[in-house]
């Protein structure tokens, strides 16, 4: 997770993530709230390839990529194998889109849609390599 969106979700009135492992990704400094410190890092690895060579060997079978310029970063790689869209009814002004500038157009395959009730639709899809 790259460290603007850590910022904006340690605001939230609960921490989603649980006691899941967290790495934030960032250059800068980055203060960690002592109740988070067991499950969250700060690493200022500059590039994803760094940060699986890094996790290499750790028995780790699956990562979750969240914020926009992590998520870009992850896909312009090709280190991305599957995608979740979620929709939300709301339009936001500001933020980093996950998708601009790739280097190249992705072919997706749908997997799954869910709708939730409360407004979100999730689109889950395999990317084809």
């Amino acid at each position: 997770m790259g460290r603007k969106t850590f910022e904006a979700v340690i605001s939230f009135d609960q921490w989603p993530y649980k006691d899941t492992r967290l790495i934030v990704l960032t250059s800068k400094n980055l203060q960690i709230p002592e109740k988070l410190n067991k499950t969250v890092t700060a690493s200022n690895i500059s590039s994803p390839e760094q940060l699986f060579k890094e996790l290499d060997g750790q028995s780790i079978n699956h990562i979750y990529v969240d914020g926009g310029i992590a998520i870009h970063d992850f896909l312009s790689a090709g280190l991305v194998d599957e995608i979740t869209v979620t929709i939300v009814p709301i339009l936001i002004g500001k933020g980093k889109s996950f998708s601009g500038l790739l280097p190249k157009d992705l072919s997706l395959q749908h997997l799954k849609t869910i709708v939730y009730d409360f407004g979100f639709v999730q689109n889950k899809c395999k990317i084809n390599k």
